[in-house]
């Protein structure tokens, strides 16, 4: 009788002690972010400075968005930038361009007609999913300016 509980002790040890190695190596800070179509547009800014602020990025992003629907991108120590989202007609692009390694997406969106080369930087050295996730939601944003109201001047 002896002999079978020191082998269900010695089981149970066992199983604690390698449930808790699956937890090795998984991030604890950041987690993944739920999104939606019909999400606010604070719901929306918000998850874009969630991703902005990822540890492991090298610069952090912050985003704002006026009333007219212009986005204000910035970032410590690389310059920022505005663009306006479009309330009709053409669609935003997006794209997300790598430029090398795991962590190397960057993430641009050009407002249609403009004259910039390359668009605004929105994301920079983040990774594949982050970046997927940042153009969805870039995207979505300008889709949500596109069905409010004209401000009241």
């Amino acid at each position: 009788m002896r002999r079978w509980k020191a082998l269900r002790v010695a089981l149970l040890a066992g199983t604690a002690v390698w449930l808790a190695a699956c937890a090795d190596g998984y991030p604890t800070e950041d987690g993944a972010l739920v999104l939606t179509y019909g999400m606010s547009t604070d719901a929306t800014l918000s998850a874009m400075n969630t991703i902005g602020q990822h540890s492991y990025l090298e610069h952090h992003w912050r985003y704002e968005l006026d009333d007219v629907c212009r986005l204000r991108v910035r970032s410590r120590g690389l310059d920022g930038g505005e663009i306006t989202l479009p309330t009709s007609g053409p669609r935003l692009q997006t794209r997300v361009v790598v430029a090398g390694g795991e962590r190397s997406h960057m993430v641009f969106a050009q407002a249609p007609g403009s004259a910039a080369l390359r668009g605004t930087m929105v994301l920079g050295g983040a990774n594949e999913f982050d970046a997927g996730q940042m153009k969805w939601l870039v995207e979505y944003l300008a889709t949500s300016c596109q069905n409010m109201p004209a401000p009241i001047r």
